[in-house]
């Protein structure tokens, strides 16, 4: 996929971003790796410039990559404490080895927000915490992707 955006007109080919929802957040986090399948050593230039991942599974990527989990470009991971599909704390556990392992990582824990926080639905947007939790991460991402296109 990295490729073919590359070939596009328009696309600014060493500012492509990745960004996932939930199963696509755990792809996202699999993709950064620095053995991400598909691509010979990535770097910020050679593979995707940042990364985003929401509420992903991140139990699954660290049985994956075990304690070698490293993301080779930024990354932002956004989660609530009252998820009810996937574990916040192994996502805060993945965001320290990640850390620790050297990587420019980002980790927001959301008090009291759910899964599928930002899906605007009565029920969601029902939840304050959710509400607000979805404008901050859409705040948190314009400044994230914002500072790499500046450059």
């Amino acid at each position: 996929a990295l490729g073919f955006l590359r070939t596009q007109p328009g696309v600014i080919k060493d500012k492509v971003f990745l960004q996932g929802w939930s199963n696509g957040g755990s792809t996202t986090l699999s993709a950064a790796s620095t053995t991400a399948p598909g691509i010979t050593a990535p770097t910020e230039t050679t593979g995707f410039r940042a990364f985003l991942s929401m509420y992903p599974a991140c139990g699954q990527v660290m049985r994956k990559f075990a304690g070698s989990y490293r993301s080779y470009a930024p990354m932002l991971l956004l989660i609530g404490t009252d998820d009810e599909e996937v574990n916040p704390e192994r996502c805060e556990r993945l965001s320290e080895l990640a850390v620790r392992n050297g990587s420019d990582w980002q980790f927001v824990l959301y008090p009291g927000v759910e899964h599928s926080y930002d899906t605007p639905t009565r029920k969601r947007e029902s939840v304050e915490a959710n509400k607000l939790a979805s404008e901050d991460s859409k705040r948190r991402a314009q400044a994230f992707f914002g500072k790499f296109l500046a450059r």
